[in-house]
């Protein structure tokens, strides 16, 4: 499965190693323990735990620990124009988890939809707020069922690899501005219950 996403996906930076380690710096904020990180991976994703955990552990090999990480839920779909939406959680090692939502807008080749989990590691932090604001992506990831889809975020401030597993084949190579921002408590999403590890797992969406 990993040898088959790498091949049609050249883009994928996390694989192919486009961004390297002067491009994600550490941040001055205390950084987030790997232990913690996979412990959350294991609760949340349940089943697709395994597949997650194979880019995390590339991300953390190439650019270490996070400042903080967000952990949620998203809806997101494309086909020459399309869009995601979710929200979660953003935790930091010293701090309380505080809810967050984000959104964006993608305009390029895009097939099917996303229905699943998310979690992003964020590296960088000099300021708790410095999260928050818009990012960019140049896209070129692939999602398959089971699968797992990386994509590294920039913004002035920060650097996020958002990795996600969920229902449903996702292949782009369009081009992302993502906007995280605080979230009210009215204003969260409940993310799915479960992420299915074979087709007999994945009943459709509710309405």
């Amino acid at each position: 499965m990993l040898a088959t996403l790498l091949a049609l996906v050249p883009s994928l930076v996390l694989a192919q190693g486009a961004v390297t380690k002067g491009d994600v710096r550490a941040g001055q904020l205390p950084t987030t323990p790997r232990q913690d990180i996979f412990g959350i991976v294991e609760g949340v994703f349940d089943t697709a735990s395994k597949t997650v955990s194979i880019p995390i552990e590339r991300s953390l090999a190439l650019f270490g620990e996070p400042n903080a990480y967000i952990v949620g839920g998203e809806l997101s779909g494309s086909f020459v124009l399309g869009g995601r939406h979710g929200s979660g959680e953003l935790r930091f090692s010293d701090g309380i988890p505080m809810p967050v939502s984000w959104s964006a807008l993608s305009v390029g080749i895009g097939l099917g939809a996303d229905y699943g989990r998310v979690i992003m590691l964020v590296y960088g932090l000099d300021r708790y707020e410095d999260v928050f604001g818009t990012y960019g992506s140049l896209g070129g990831s692939a999602h398959f069922l089971a699968g797992a889809n990386a994509t590294i975020l920039a913004s002035t401030r920060a650097r996020i690899v958002l990795i996600s597993s969920g229902l449903g084949l996702r292949l782009s190579g369009d081009l992302s501005r993502i906007v995280i921002e605080p979230a009210g408590v009215q204003e969260q999403l409940r993310p799915p219950g479960r992420i299915c590890a074979t087709p007999a797992d994945c009943p459709s969406p509710g309405r």
